[in-house]
């Protein structure tokens, strides 16, 4: 009974130092550690127009018995494939490139970045627990831990260390890591296997259960957003290869009337006119758009640099590909996707063997919602974008409304102000006839007069409303008025 009894002591003594060694290894795995377990921590890098950003994740973890190895990004909303999916495919189109790290591995004090995508497989070395002062070398770069100090960023404050590199195309480029946080900035890995010199991460977002800091990834409901009395400008062509065959352009002006909106689904009742070469060719009143969540999850829900494949309705499969951009000053996130469809042949290791020539890319704006579409087929690319917009009474872009252009045109007319409260004033050519008429957005003539130079507006009620331009019962062309308090 005794044995037995002090055989028990010696296990539960055993157990509790087997805890305690478990949890001082996760403790030290965490503390200096470049990405922390579950944290989203979105970063973004300065291009030539805008702010690129990045979402890091790192999901799931492998323990052996020679090292630990964390996967980014493992966990897909998509498809059982990603986790070992290699992004073999590199498109010329710097937001496709495979610029995040698959995995990294952490062995005694050094973590390894390992990269698939060249044609030479290499890895990076960097050692977050270097103390102030050490240095080695990976890739025949120098790397030196300058200082440790303390910093505030996103709200919070934390130890930060400071790595320098000291040679080669990096020179002077820097990593800044947080003891509780992760990497603050940090240098592209791609640049020491590609020998480029691209811009720093730098640290925008966190995410966890406990914080949601900063940048975040935008949800469904963030993208669609517009409202009644909203208007967008569409231009549509269809690009030819064939350079005998003329391209075809057309115009599109919708007019939001009503939204219905939920948690999973908008949509949008319209007023849509089609134009032609400048003359109106087709209208309709009840133009209706929705969007679903359903929809669009399986691109929005996934992170930035995803590469992956999904089923859909006819029971092809789409090699898909997203990244993020934020539009500086006009606080606007784009987020744009890009999935090609049949003519690819996906191989037992996750790989892409054949790829066709049809693709189609979409783009998303937290301000218009979808924003832009390109589908290219055989002989042919089709480009449907806004390029022009009216937001609660703010006008951007191309806002014209076209039509037949006569002896006169929109130069020979100014209209202001606009917006305006109770009077509207109109400019207009000398010694020409002409009739302005006042529309609603349903299409309700509300005012009409000829050869007039202002509009008493005081008991219209306020919104948006299109004014026209017209003679001899031809419609010379129109322009947006808005009527505010």
């Amino acid at each position: 009974m005794l044995n037995q009894t002090n055989i028990l002591l010696q296990m539960k003594k055993l157990y509790l130092l087997c805890g305690i060694l478990l949890i001082t290894t996760f403790a030290i795995a965490q503390d200096w550690m470049p990405f922390i377990v579950n944290q989203h921590a979105c970063f973004s890098q300065e291009t030539e127009d805008n702010q690129k950003v990045e979402l890091f994740i790192l999901d799931s973890v492998d323990v052996n018995a020679q090292a630990s190895v964390f996967y980014f990004n493992a966990k897909s909303v998509i498809d059982s494939c990603h986790g070992s999916f290699t992004p073999v495919i590199e498109w010329n189109n710097p937001y496709n490139e495979a610029r995040k790290p698959e995995r990294m591995i952490l062995r005694n004090d050094s973590l390894i970045f390992p990269d698939f995508t060249w044609n030479t497989p290499d890895s990076v070395v960097f050692l977050p627990f270097a103390e102030k002062g050490d240095s080695w070398t990976t890739n025949e770069i120098s790397i030196t831990c300058d200082t440790i100090f303390e910093m505030s960023f996103l709200g919070l404050t934390d130890s930060v260390k400071q790595f320098t590199c000291n040679s080669g195309a990096l020179a002077g480029q820097q990593f800044l890591l947080s003891k509780s946080y992760g990497f603050v900035a940090f240098v592209p890995f791609k640049n020491f296997f590609a020998g480029v010199n691209d811009e720093v991460y730098n640290l925008i977002g966190l995410q966890d259960d406990a914080m949601d800091l900063g940048f975040h990834q935008p949800d469904f409901s963030e993208y669609f957003t517009l409202n009644e009395g909203d208007m967008l400008f569409w231009f549509w062509e269809s690009d030819f290869y064939d350079i005998s065959q003329p391209d075809l352009t057309e115009r599109y002006v919708d007019s939001i009337k009503t939204v219905y909106r939920d948690s999973d689904s908008v949509a949008y009742l319209m007023y849509r006119r089609t134009f032609r070469q400048g003359e109106l060719i087709y209208e309709n009143e009840n133009y209706l758009e929705i969007f679903t969540r359903a929809e669009y999850e399986v691109f929005i829900g996934n992170p930035t640099s995803y590469f992956g494949l999904i089923p859909d309705d006819f029971g092809y499969e789409f090699f898909v590909k997203t990244a993020i951009e934020i539009e500086p000053g006009l606080e606007d996130t784009i987020h744009q996707f890009e999935y090609i469809r049949e003519g690819f042949l996906l191989l037992d290791d996750c790989s892409i063997g054949n790829i066709s020539d049809y693709y189609s890319r979409v783009q998303l704006s937290t301000t218009y919602g979808v924003e832009k579409r390109i589908n290219s087929d055989t002989g042919v690319v089709n480009t449907l974008q806004i390029d022009g917009s009216i937001i609660s009474g703010e006008h951007w872009g191309n806002t014209d409304i076209p039509n037949h252009l006569s002896d006169l045109n929109s130069e020979d007319f100014s209209v202001f102000p606009n917006p305006c409260t109770d009077k509207l004033y109109v400019k207009s050519p000398k010694n020409k006839e002409f009739d302005l008429r006042l529309y609603c957005l349903n299409g309700l003539l509300i005012k009409h007069c000829t050869n007039c130079s202002v509009f008493d507006l005081q008991s219209i009620s306020r919104g948006l409303y299109v004014l026209e331009v017209a003679r001899d019962n031809e419609i010379l062309f129109r322009k947006s008025v808005v009527l505010t308090d």
